[in-house]
């Protein structure tokens, strides 16, 4: 039987090259499995149960034979219980989809179909001749689930494929052909004909208008192009219509009384009992003629009762009274019966088409900064730097590309509500285990904005996000390593680079849906002038106490920065202290006494670029103060050291002669 479901066959010309970016990780398979690299296929199914796990060993096994391997059954099985995440949409999916719908072999594609081939996922419908009817959407493609506490997001690309699977099984309707209560009638017979089961049509519908159609087929695909950006719904819908000839043989009885004839009519004159006579006299149906029975087809006379030789007439003729006779006639017609019903399967989608997305670079001296915004959420962005060195021959191998990722993790998972087909035929029902799960491309938040490369590469990252809500368990029970539990989806990052980008470089956007990555358009990058800052840091003595003083100017014209134009925090730090906020001046001084000496730190924070009218660059200063340093803290200690040490010391050695002197004395 499962041959009747899929016919998944060796690889042959298939491509063993992973888009996922896992083909080349040893885990001890080697080989492909059904067009897949043995890593790849493994993974892709994002963690699954050990009744399932242990039927998709077995396929693995078939495929590449583990016992010539270095993994295990038992082994393989904790690899399938895993899931992994890549950071952009993988296109295994994709991949997987098209070979089981391409592999999909329909028992019954014949015009006369007799069973209805199901997976959980269907919701059946049934009419009077119309049984166990769906539509069932298999794929879309491009998608990407993200799930929320609300409910899983489905984003799509403007132009993409359907995948379905639609069926249905005719049912012999029963009928009342209308003649039980009839008592002419002695005998119907019926045989019933199929005439008719097909899938007349199978539309695909965004919001209720048609996009394509397509007719007598069992597993329709349609593509779109340029989907409305607004569009909520993509439906599928069949329109499945089955016919049923009745042919209906009716015995009708009819009973005819004769005359009373003399009797030498009964050898010289007609064959009172033959059917032909009664036609002609008694006007019973001829062959060919209409009733309301059908269309005679025959007329027999089966019995005859009642003749007797009645009394002689005066003249001496003999009579006889003929009876009765009993006529069959046959009659046949023809009827039709027919249903159509509509059964369909809807999806909620978003339309993802993220427009290219502002660029601005800031240009701050030798560490240039990028500032990304986007009215659609992205999975990061991609700027080049400046070349190191002119190269005359292809491109410049020191120049270096900057990526920022938002924080978006991808990963795969089947629908298990595939993973069993059922065939039914009305009377009886059989379940299978197949591979006709569908592959999805989902998407979490990690809620971190990460740079690459690293650690010379982006810095000093900063997000603004929407709130997407709590995060959710992913569909199926899927275990997703470092996800969020909220989703803060950036809208606006910006990073400090370490280095000059350039403008003319290739600079690009990551979708969250596969295939709408692109490059940022030139319209929407421009180039923004950063304010160079300076900070000086000296000290001073107040009231005897080490007093820091720090200038903050513009590098390039040495003018002081008013603290209402400054915008942005100045923070003091002392030793091992984290520091205090101190106001700037308008002449661009702050003061802080400092609670102790030792290293001084001075940091200059601007205000986020995003929301800056002059944008600055940071600066720090960094000094030491010590109680040398000082001069009035020097004589001081002087002075103390004449006072507190000295002069005691004087004073002791004086007395300690004194008394050595009255010992010699009284000795003498």
């Amino acid at each position: 039987m499962a041959a009747l479901l899929v016919a998944l066959v060796s690889a042959g010309a298939y491509s063993t090259a992973a888009a996922s970016g896992i083909s080349d990780e040893d885990i001890g398979i080697d080989g492909t499995v059904y067009g897949h690299s043995a890593p790849e296929f493994v993974f892709m199914w994002g963690g699954v149960s050990n009744g399932w796990g242990q039927f998709l060993t077995s396929e693995i096994d078939s495929q590449v034979g583990l016992s010539d391997e270095e993994l295990t059954a038992d082994e393989l099985q904790l690899f399938l219980g895993e899931t992994r995440t890549y950071d952009r949409p993988p296109g295994a999916a994709q991949k997987w989809n098209n070979r089981v719908y391409e592999q999909y072999e329909d028992p019954d594609a014949d015009k006369f179909r007799s069973t209805s081939i199901y997976p959980d996922a269907a919701e059946l419908q049934s009419g009077e001749m119309v049984k166990d009817a769906h539509a069932t959407v298999f794929s879309i493609t491009p998608r990407t689930r993200v799930h929320t506490a609300e409910e899983a997001v489905h984003y799509i690309g403007r132009s993409g494929e359907v995948q379905a699977f639609t069926d249905f099984r005719p049912n012999r309707p029963e009928i009342d052909i209308g003649y039980e209560n009839d008592y002419r009638v002695v005998n119907v017979d019926t045989t019933w004909t199929n005439q008719e089961a097909r899938i007349n049509e199978t539309r695909l519908l965004a919001d209720g208008t048609e996009l394509a159609s397509t007719r007598n087929e069992n597993s329709p695909e349609f593509s779109y192009n340029s989907l409305d950006r607004d569009t909520e719904r993509l439906t599928v819908e069949s329109e499945m219509k089955t016919r049923y000839r009745v042919e209906i043989r009716t015995t009708e009885e009819e009973v005819v009384d004769l005359p009373t004839v003399p009797m030498h009519q009964l050898f010289d004159g007609p064959d009172f009992y033959d059917v032909d006579y009664l036609q002609d006299r008694y006007g019973v149906p001829e062959d060919g003629d209409s009733s309301r029975y059908g269309t005679v087809q025959d007329a027999d006379v089966v019995s005859r009762s009642g003749s007797e030789v009645v009394e002689d007439d005066p003249d001496g003729v003999s009579f006889v009274d003929l009876g009765e006779v009993t006529v069959h006639i046959e009659h046949e017609e023809e009827r039709t019966f027919s249903e159509t019903m509509n059964v369909s399967d809807s999806q909620s989608v978003r339309v993802y088409d993220p427009q290219s997305p502002d660029l601005t670079i800031g240009e701050a001296g030798e560490s240039d900064m990028t500032m990304v915004s986007s009215q659609e959420p992205i999975s990061g962005y991609s700027v080049e730097a400046q070349p190191e060195s002119e190269y005359s021959f292809g491109p410049d191998p020191s120049r270096t590309t900057h990526t920022l990722d938002y924080g978006w993790r991808f990963y795969t998972s089947r629908d298990p509500q595939w993973d069993t087909m059922h065939v039914t035929n009305g009377s009886a029902t059989t379940s299978n285990t197949t591979l006709m799960s569908p592959v999805s491309v989902n998407a979490i938040q990690t809620g971190t904005v990460e740079g690459e490369p690293t650690p010379s590469g982006p810095t000093d990252i900063r997000a603004t996000t929407d709130n997407y809500g709590q995060a959710s368990s992913p569909r199926n029970g899927v275990k997703v390593p470092n996800q969020a539990n909220e989703y803060a989806v950036p809208t606006t990052v910006s990073a400090s680079h370490g280095t000059q980008i350039d403008p003319d470089g290739e600079s690009k956007y990551y979708g969250l849906v596969r295939g709408t990555n692109g490059e940022i358009s030139s319209d929407n990058i421009r180039q923004e002038s950063f304010e160079q800052t300076n900070l000086s840091l000296e000290f001073e003595q107040q009231d005897g106490d080490p007093v820091a003083k720090v200038t903050v100017t513009n590098a390039e014209t040495g003018q002081p920065i008013p603290g209402s134009q400054l915008g942005g925090e100045l923070i003091i730090a002392s030793g091992a202290d984290k520091g205090e906020t101190v106001s700037v001046s308008e002449s661009g001084v702050a003061t802080h006494e400092l609670p102790t000496y030792g290293p001084v730190t001075a940091t200059y924070e601007p205000e986020p670029w995003e929301t800056s009218s002059t944008p600055r660059t940071g600066a720090t200063a960094r000094d030491r103060v010590s109680q040398f340093d000082q001069t009035g803290y020097l004589w001081g200690l002087i002075l103390e050291i004449i006072q507190f040490v000295l002069l005691p010391a004087l004073v002791l050695k004086l007395i300690a002669s004194g008394f050595t002197d009255m010992f010699q004395f009284n000795y003498e």
